[in-house]
């Protein structure tokens, strides 16, 4: 059982994407969380742990002076949809010399849980947070028309967005229209064959 929130998938967007809404790119890797408290623990959707895996992000451990808990995703290279197929190999390395990359998209916690906020208080708290690192950064958001973004990620060979309404809250486990993945043509054409997360 996925102990993450996940997005609805959608063949079109809300005919407005503004004001209520915000957009933000879907990277291509795995689903992770990421609980910093003195030390760093990482695990996937699924429960599995990687924290041993992933020494490159036992330096956010000292970060930040109170516990922090975030969702985001686990990429290679760019988190492009043809960079997917690198996290596994990766991940299992034993020395490996290319560190993958934790993009944060959601605050969880933050000295005591946070996700009944609104996503808008969540989202500047995830900015606030500053998370610009050598293997962590947190996902931009984007701006103008869906159909515009959508094709300058398929220009990008990114998988999507993500269209999140600025007052939903987090529910772990649930599928909400709240939350809407728009994924480009050509990722449904070329990458959609079956992917494998842990």
């Amino acid at each position: 059982m996925s102990v993450v929130r996940n997005a609805v998938p959608a063949d079109s967007a809300p005919r407005r994407l503004v004001g209520r809404w915000v957009m933000e790119p879907k990277f291509d890797g795995w689903r992770v969380i990421v609980a910093i408290d003195g030390e760093v623990l990482v695990w996937t959707r699924r429960g599995h742990d990687l924290t041993a895996r992933l020494p490159e992000l036992a330096p956010l451990a000292g970060r930040f002076d109170t516990p922090v808990v975030l969702d985001g995703e686990l990429v290679a290279g760019q988190g492009r949809a043809s960079d997917f197929y690198g996290v596994l190999g990766r991940v299992g390395a034993r020395n490996r010399t290319s560190p993958l990359t934790f993009v944060a998209f959601d605050v969880l916690a933050f000295d005591g849980p946070v996700i009944d906020q609104p996503y808008r208080h969540r989202r500047a708290r995830l900015d606030g947070l500053a998370l610009n690192g050598d293997a962590w950064c947190a996902t931009p958001q984007l701006q103008g028309h869906v159909v515009d973004v959508l094709a300058a990620c398929r220009d990008h060979d990114v998988e999507g967005i993500v269209a999140k309404r600025v007052d939903s809250a987090y529910r772990p486990g649930e599928r909400s229209s709240d939350w809407l993945k728009l994924k480009t043509a050509d990722w449904r054409t070329v990458h959609a064959p079956r992917r494998h997360e842990p």
